[in-house]
């Protein structure tokens, strides 16, 4: 936890006057009786009318409650806006806890699928292999997720150009069912429309798939000989 504490100091330091203001405006707004203080009753009703539940469970405040006094100051708030404002309040799926320090996130729900949640888990139960997920699974910790990530994102430009001829490809090719529903094949003006250009472009676009495919076997390859 001290790790995101001394993040959201720096994260403070460095917001403009206008979004410190926010802030000092959350904390008055939870702060219900103005004692200065913000005790787990206020934090929770708050939260509540803000329809913000996904931060309401007990183990987040007693992570943000520093001292360990029950209430929270405005330096403990803090933590607790930035961990709002950065979307960094995880917990684990197995023990439900906050996920203070390192975890582990699986790299198919962070990086490959659709799913809503990266599955995170705590130390002890990863470790502990307190957890039920899909076999294949494979999971690393928040730094090497982090790294691996930005190794994925360096290949992307090629991929976008890929993507977009793919789209260029996909375009052409509804243009042509498009009018060949609605005119005849035989048509002049269809066999004018795909012309000799219109081939050489679609080659063209075919042969830059294959490039994209080639791109997608090589990210598949390289992470499998990483995971075995």
């Amino acid at each position: 936890m001290e790790e995101i504490r001394r993040a959201a100091e720096a994260y403070y330091k460095n917001l403009s006057e206008e979004k410190k203001r926010n802030a000092r405006f959350y904390f008055n707004e939870m702060d219900i009786d103005g004692d200065g203080r913000i005790n787990l009753d206020e934090y929770v009703e708050y939260l509540k009318k803000d329809n913000n539940t996904v931060l309401t469970h007990p183990s987040l405040f007693t992570a943000l409650d520093k001292d360990g006094n029950g209430s929270l100051d405005f330096e403990e708030t803090i933590v607790w806006y930035y961990i709002m404002q950065s979307g960094r309040a995880l917990f684990c799926q197995s023990c439900n806890t906050f996920l203070a320090d390192v975890y582990f996130s699986c790299f198919q729900c962070f990086c490959l699928d659709e799913s809503p949640s990266t599955y995170d888990l705590c130390c002890d139960c990863y470790g502990g292999k307190r957890f039920t997920h899909h076999d294949d699974a494979v999971f690393w910790d928040n730094y090497t997720l982090l790294s691996q990530s930005r190794s994925l994102a360096l290949e992307a430009p090629v991929q976008v150009i890929n993507l977009w001829k793919w789209y260029q490809l996909r375009s052409l090719l509804d243009d042509v069912m498009l009018e060949r529903n609605t005119s005849d094949c035989l048509n002049s003006q269809f066999l004018k429309r795909i012309n000799t250009s219109n081939y050489v472009s679609l080659i063209v676009d075919l042969v830059w798939i294959g490039f994209f495919l080639a791109d997608c076997f090589f990210i598949i390859r390289n992470s499998y000989m990483f995971f075995h």
